[in-house]
């Protein structure tokens, strides 16, 4: 648990000591003293609350107030559809005299006391048809600012909403509502509304006009219901008179991004916004309001009055169980369950009614009764319901906030993953590598660095790429911060260690004891080569050693760096030169000792890389399996390849005749690195398959692994001139009393180590000339890096080199050039 919470903190400690947010990474800051932290973790303190109220507020605003109501006056375009109005017959005197039900009890639910108790609900809703009146029984004259239109072609029958039998004109629950042949409307060109309306009172109509007679004004959303407010009622009507009704309206305009919030947020609700199971097409307070009622009589009582739509499912109350409604009226009418769950309507116009007294005027027929519907002006203010707080103002407000307390952006985001989760393999690896390193060779890295005891503040490790430069070990950075007179420095070092973090590569590391060489070169090799020798060192030093991790100056500090793939002859010169002098040292070495150096370290220079067995063995036949295809695409004796391969294990060999020295044995161009000098100076590295051969084994592996065909035609003599000219002058300087190698020894060995040179080439190349990135990525992935370095590499190979112009002519020559030699195998020297 503690070793997980530790690890957790590394993750977190390095986001912040990454992230983009400001004043966090001194939290986590070695180099930070206890006061900067606090003095910072105060300040932060201060402006993540800052920016935590800003951000609440805004997000509380948005939530709970997105939306508000204004007014407008630029009413020049308006057009305001003109009021519904409704006529409802509420009774009859069927329903009176046979069921002794009054004219108030189906619409307030009250019990009609009839001592009848075997009525059917049939019968009830057959008595309902009673107040069917024909359209044209009812309405005598209409006409719409003085223009006169058939009544029945624009009053339509509404569905029960408890009031009775209704017909309503320009109503949005008519359907279909836009077919009208008025158009109902006022604007500019109307400017006031009249609508008149001529009620037939004759001794036909006598039975239910006026007295069962109730007139609506509404709005084209409302429905005429038992909560209907008695002002939007006509008070009175009365024979041979003229009852007008006068209105203004405030009409409602909404933003289209009003809709995208909730109801609950902009508080309305809009007409389309029905319930999956609505029995009205279109929303309305007064609809949910009449729905309510059903469902409530519905639990009280198990079915419907005989005044309302009975939905799918329910059945209408015969005459005792109005009685059961009348007993629950309270309950069922109630306006706080309607209040609760009934949004107004967003789209509902505001009209103020101003109900005027019945005139008689002397043109009006005695059996008339006529309703004057009459608008005072058209409008001229408008509400306006629009949105105060957007998505995008929170997203503005909320950045604006990051911004300016934290000094976040949207990317700060995107670093949280990156950091987190993408970049642990980091965490990893310093975990591993914190396990390998004390703080006791920490301390004792700066000693041999500084020669004095300083104080360790913190030691941190970091890759060193982001791409592969090395094949056979993981390659750090190492930082160490000291303090020493209350200055700071922090000194970095290269360490190379055992790739723990992919697994499958550590192993075969691990099972072919390569770190164990060079762990042993450096630690027992090297003081050796280097006594009494007075030249340029030719290798990096070595701070620290153990058996799975060395530490070395960072020679990147001190101007080194790797260079192309394909050196020139400046860098030629270089390399070869300090090849010389290596080469120099273990001659005057063995000078100095009993026996040969390998005699007295012969586990240093096992062969390593060369192996006809195991692991090796299939590194080996993956690598001649993709040049076998390769030879192929370019139309070459593909067939010699399997045969001149084996061949490589001649040139490795300790030779009887020659010299030996100790070789490097690894000579490609990312194993020697380069400052900017004039002529640069170079250092070789890597010493894992470091091997005992002639002379000519590191010179011949230089030339083909690091230059070019071409260069070689022309410049090789030169070079080994060069070569040996170093060769003799370092020995000479130190007064080397032992045999010096001949020219001719060096000319011959060339011959013998061409093949041999030619057949690394063939296997090094399609790993160690491809693109850093690509090989960081097979590299990384243990399933990857096995398929690829054990199994087969031919596709990936052959893509390459359609990608990659050099790396296909590098792969080419080396192929071409081998199958020639390959073709006259009996005629090469064979290393002695």
């Amino acid at each position: 648990m503690l070793r997980y919470i530790i690890y957790c903190w590394k993750v977190l400690k390095q986001y912040l000591s990454h992230c983009s947010i400001h004043g966090v990474r001194y939290l986590v800051s070695e180099n930070s003293f206890h006061i900067e932290r606090f003095f910072w973790l105060f300040f932060c303190i201060l402006s993540w609350w800052g920016c935590t109220v800003m951000i609440k507020d805004s997000i509380c605003e948005y939530i709970e107030y997105p939306v508000d109501v204004t007014t407008e006056t630029l009413y020049i375009n308006w057009e305001t559809p003109f009021p519904s109005v409704a006529i409802c017959i509420k009774f009859s005197i069927e329903l009176k005299n046979k069921y002794n039900i009054n004219k108030q009890q189906p619409l307030t639910l009250e019990s009609s006391g009839s001592e009848k108790i075997n009525i059917t609900a049939e019968e009830l809703l057959k008595s309902y048809q009673s107040l069917q009146i024909p359209c044209k029984d009812i309405f005598a004259n209409c006409s719409w600012n003085n223009m006169k239109f058939d009544c029945c072609s624009e009053f339509k029958p509404l569905n029960k909403t408890g009031v009775g039998y209704c017909y309503v004109i320009n109503s949005r629950h008519i359907k279909p509502y836009d077919n009208s042949n008025i158009k109902f409307w006022i604007n500019r060109t109307t400017e006031n509304g009249n609508l008149v309306i001529d009620l037939i009172a004759n001794k036909k109509s006598n039975s239910y006009i006026p007295r069962y007679i109730t007139a609506y004004i509404l709005d084209n959303l409302q429905l005429p219901n038992i909560a209907t407010l008695p002002e939007y009622v006509v008070r009175s009507i009365r024979k041979g008179y003229s009852t007008r009704t006068e209105f203004s309206m405030v009409p409602i305009y909404n933003e289209q991004l009003v809709q995208s919030f909730s109801t609950k947020q902009r508080n309305c609700r809009f007409s389309h916004e029905t319930d999956k199971d609505s029995m009205f097409q279109i929303y309305s307070r007064d609809s949910c309001a009449i729905e309510i009622y059903i469902q409530e009589m519905i639990k009280y009582c198990g079915c419907v009055s005989f005044y309302y739509f009975a939905p799918a499912g329910a059945r209408t109350c015969n005459l005792t169980e109005l009685q059961c409604l009348s007993e629950n009226k309270k309950d069922i009418l109630s306006l706080t369950t309607i209040k609760k769950k009934c949004y107004s309507l967003c789209e509902e116009n505001t009209i103020n009614v101003y109900h005027s007294e019945p005139i008689q005027f002397s043109h009006i027929d005695n059996e008339i009764i006529r309703i004057d519907f009459m608008s005072l002006a058209r409008p001229f203010v408008q509400y306006r319901r629009y949105v105060v707080h957007s998505l995008l103002d929170v997203i503005v407000a909320v950045g604006s906030a990051l911004g300016l307390f934290m000094g976040a952006s949207i990317l700060s985001f995107f670093e949280i993953p990156y950091w987190l989760f993408l970049r642990r393999d980091q965490i990893r690896l310093e975990n591993v590598f914190h396990r390998l390193l004390t703080a006791e060779d920490i301390q004792e890295i700066i000693n041999r660095v500084l020669n004095n005891n300083v104080e360790i503040i913190n030691y941190s490790l970091r890759p060193y790429s982001n791409g592969k430069i090395g094949f056979l070990g993981s390659h750090q950075k190492l930082c160490i911060t000291t303090k020493q007179r209350n200055e700071k420095k922090t000194y970095f070092f290269f360490a190379k260690i055992i790739p723990y973090d992919v697994p499958d590569q550590a192993d075969y590391i691990i099972a072919k004891g390569i770190f164990n060489k060079e762990v042993t070169f450096y630690k027992e090799i090297i003081p050796i080569l280097y006594e009494n020798y007075q030249g340029e060192r030719w290798s990096p030093n070595c701070y620290k050693i153990k058996d799975n991790y060395l530490v070395f100056e960072d020679l990147q500090k001190e101007g080194y760096t790797m260079r192309n793939k394909l050196f020139n002859e400046e860098l030629t010169t270089a390399a070869l030169a300090k090849i010389a002098q290596m080469h120099a040292t273990s001659l005057m070495a063995e000078d100095r000792l009993p026996m040969p150096l390998i005699k007295i370290y012969p586990n240093a220079f096992e062969e390593k890389a060369f192996i006809w067995t195991g692991q090796t063995k299939e590194w080996i036949d993956a690598g001649v399996k993709a040049a076998v295809e390769i030879a192929k695409n370019l139309g070459l004796d593909s067939s010699l390849i399997p045969i001149v391969s084996p061949k490589i294990m001649e040139a490795i060999q300790v030779s009887a005749k020659k010299s030996n020295v100790i070789s490097h044995g690894d000579l490609w161009a990312n194993n020697l690195m380069f400052n900017n000098d004039k002529p640069p100076k170079c250092l070789l590295i890597d010493f894992q398959l470091l091997r005992y051969c002639p002379l000519a084994h590191d010179v011949s592996q230089l030339l083909y692994l690091c230059t070019s065909r071409s260069f070689r035609k022309t410049r090789e003599e030169d070079m080994l001139k060069h070569y040996y000219k170093v060769l003799c002058e370092t020995l000479k300087t130190h007064q080397f009393s032992g045999r010096c190698p001949s020219w001719s020894e060096l000319l011959q060995g060339i011959e013998e180590q061409r093949l041999g040179s030619l057949i690394t080439a063939m296997l090094y190349f399609p790993t160690v000339l491809m693109d850093e990135s690509l090989s960081a990525q097979i590299m990384s992935d243990s399933n990857g890096y096995s398929e690829y370095v054990f199994r087969d590499r031919t596709n990936i190979v052959i893509n390459n080199m359609k990608r990659d112009l050099e790396y296909n002519n590098r792969i080419t020559e080396t192929i071409e050039e081998l199958i020639e030699l390959a073709k006259r195998l009996n005629e090469l020297p064979v290393p002695c």
